[in-house]
């Protein structure tokens, strides 16, 4: 009868620290416990520095003499992506986990991918998938499927659960934006005319958003106690979410979000004259919300996105989404007329310059091509009369 070989502490030695040539990674290496037929069960974590592997080396021992060894085997990737998406769930908004969550499930879950360990996920496998979207012409959910994968990855190499060596040979899809539809100067003008006979709830929000070139959550979850009636200040750190739950205000994601915008005249008069109406017909406002629609309620994004095609129609222009017409229409009468991308970065909120850049390329060349033919003058070698 064979026997069982057992022990009932590591003995010296059984943990270690190396560096694979293969992986280009250090190897944290412990010794967790032993196979019923008394091969020993080892767990491998793979870092970029040998510091955090011998951390990585501390911790699973430590796991282990509490009697709490970490999980053997390399996870699916549709375990390292349900366990980043339950991260996103604790973490994020709910309409961010659901976006990320329909494309996983979609994409990737319902493949015979999901069910592939990482250990055995090539990078070609990876960018067959992100071919395929492109291929297809969903150039937008590649680009999405893009980055939740590598999110997941990172994330769960930043737990030593895997390496992330998985997507180091797989090359982004070559997404490139799309100019965006924005009204022109005269269309601009034809629209706030026919706003001017608009009533107060809407001429107001639309004033604001045109000047502004807040996001539709940010502009319908302005505060009053986040507006200055005097000057015309709004400090932008909250949005209105309405879509999985009654409305209620929640705070922006990133420290980028957060800033202030101003308002000139015209909106800052229809922003008291809301204000006045709220008053005068003492509205039950739990939130404080600046902007109510005519009910006195928080207004719903498809709701003032009808309102505001009805005004488009009227004015004779092309009805517009309500990002286009009024974020994007900002940005780009801002840029045009010679705004620093710098300080209109900073007012959409973008997380960096070249995010404004990339959104707003051409108009960035214009822009240019319209400052090298003013400087021209300075070059030139004749002399004028």
């Amino acid at each position: 009868m064979p026997t069982t070989r057992t022990r009932s502490k590591r003995t010296k030695g059984t943990n270690s620290v190396y560096f694979s040539e293969s992986r280009k990674r250090y190897v944290a290496d412990v010794l967790v416990g032993y196979y019923p037929n008394g091969r020993p069960k080892r767990k491998r974590t793979f870092h970029k520095t040998k510091t955090d592997a011998e951390l990585a080396v501390r911790k699973m021992s430590s796991l282990v003499d509490s009697g709490r060894p970490p999980v053997v085997g390399a996870p699916t990737l549709a375990e390292i992506l349900d366990a980043y998406l339950q991260h996103v769930q604790a973490n994020r908004t709910r309409r961010t986990y659901e976006s990320y969550r329909s494309i996983v499930d979609s994409r990737v879950l319902r493949s015979p991918l999901g069910r592939k360990r990482m250990d055995q996920l090539s990078p070609l496998e990876i960018q067959s998938l992100l071919d395929k979207e492109v291929h297809m012409g969903r150039h937008r959910s590649a680009m999405l499927l893009w980055q939740v994968l590598r999110a997941s990855v990172r994330w769960s190499a930043r737990k030593g659960v895997i390496s992330d060596l998985v997507l180091g040979g797989v090359d982004p899809p070559n997404y490139r934006r799309q100019p965006k539809k924005v009204w022109s100067e005269s269309q601009t003008r034809a629209f706030l005319r026919a706003l001017t006979s608009q009533p107060v709830e809407l001429r107001a929000a639309a004033l604001v958003g045109m000047q502004t070139g807040l996001r539709l959550s940010e502009l319908l979850g302005l505060t009053e106690a986040s507006t200055d009636y005097e000057t015309g200040r709004i400090e932008v750190s909250h949005q209105l979410q309405t879509r999985y739950t009654p409305a209620t205000l929640v705070p922006l994601k990133t420290e980028s979000s957060r800033r202030i915008v101003f308002v000139t005249e015209p909106a800052h008069s229809a922003l008291r004259e809301e204000r006045s109406r709220h008053h005068g017909l003492g509205l039950h406002n739990p939130l404080g919300l600046a902007l109510l629609n005519e009910l006195g309620n928080p207004w719903r994004p498809e709701t003032f996105r009808k309102r505001l095609a009805a005004v488009a129609e009227a004015a004779g222009v092309p009805p517009l989404p309500p990002h286009q017409a009024l974020r994007h229409g900002f940005a780009s009468h801002a840029i045009a007329k010679g705004g620093d991308i710098a300080t209109v970065s900073k007012v959409l909120g973008h997380s960096s310059i070249s995010l404004t850049a990339s959104t707003y390329q051409h108009l960035l060349e214009s822009a240019a091509k319209e400052t090298s033919q003013r400087l021209s003058t300075l070059f030139t070698t004749e002399e004028t009369a």
